[in-house]
């Protein structure tokens, strides 16, 4: 298994994705893991197939709903015009990354604050803050009320000093 996913990986890094769906779609008919699936859900995407794309992702999902899973799954079906089904799935997301992130700023660990932060601003999803900005805000009240692009700003200048 090892060597079919670093055939798989290799064929991802090359962006050969007509390859990599005949060689997940084989693999997948005799011993499918979480991982060939997600590769397999990755060719279709690539491949613009965003609706064999997304019922794999959900199958993935269902079983291990990890960060790269749900951004790929908000993504596909903001492609496929379910925006109110990515918003649902970026709400769930940011319900575990904001505890993730009061946490790092709590540890002193604003580099990963700050990580987690923008990989929330990197979807393509409007952030709806929950209040009005108080210029005077902690760190932590801006990621609490969804002020992210302020709660970076903060972040990105408490890193300089």
């Amino acid at each position: 298994m090892e060597n079919n996913t670093i055939n798989l990986e290799q064929l991802l890094e090359l962006e050969n994705y007509t390859d990599l769906l005949a060689e997940t779609r084989s693999i997948n008919q005799t011993s499918p893991t979480p991982k060939t699936l997600f590769y397999q859900a990755i060719a279709y995407y690539k491949l613009h197939d965003h609706d064999h794309a997304e019922t794999l992702l959900e199958e993935i999902y269902s079983q291990d709903p990890n960060n790269e899973i749900t951004t790929y799954l908000i993504i596909t079906k903001l492609k496929l015009s379910k925006p109110d089904e990515a918003n649902t799935l970026f709400k769930q997301l940011c319900k575990t990354e904001i505890p993730n992130i009061l946490l790092d700023i709590q540890q002193n660990n604003q580099d990963m604050a700050l990580n987690r932060c923008l990989f929330l601003q990197s979807i393509p999803i409007p952030i709806q803050p929950l209040s009005k900005l108080d210029p005077n805000e902690s760190t932590e009240s801006l990621v609490k009320d969804l002020h992210i692009t302020d709660a970076i700003k903060q972040l990105k200048a408490e890193k300089s000093t």
